[in-house]
């Protein structure tokens, strides 16, 4: 066996994702902070987080998203315009379940359904 194992993206992916799932934002920014950059690969760390953003985001926890959004969102400026703009659409779907359909038993609209949809004329 010559390969050898590429044992920092393991890592990576292995304390990101754990990190990410039991919600310790802070901790896992600490590490991104404090760690040596040759064993931090930046893009795909940017991509866990943006993954864990949407999917919590999918499953109803918006606030862990918007947590997460918080503290990530200043280190990594292309996922600061990401978030501003998924923001933007929860509060267009937050705005259109309780302002304009209140007590319709209406689903809440998720920001990816809301991009999808045409403008209204």
């Amino acid at each position: 066996f010559n390969g050898s194992l590429p044992l920092s993206g393991i890592l990576q992916d292995f304390i990101c994702g754990s990190l990410l799932e039991v919600e310790e934002f802070p901790l896992l920014k600490t590490l991104l902070m404090q760690t040596e950059s040759y064993w931090i690969d930046r893009k795909k760390f940017e991509k866990h987080i943006s993954t864990f953003v949407n999917e919590t985001i999918d499953a109803g926890r918006i606030q862990a998203a918007i947590r997460c959004q918080d503290v990530f969102g200043p280190l990594f400026p292309e996922l600061q315009i990401e978030f501003n703009s998924m923001r933007q659409f929860l509060d267009a779907a937050s705005f259109i379940t309780n302002v304009l359909l209140p007590g319709h038993n209406a689903p809440f609209m998720e920001p990816r359904s809301m991009r999808k949809k045409l403008p209204l004329d």
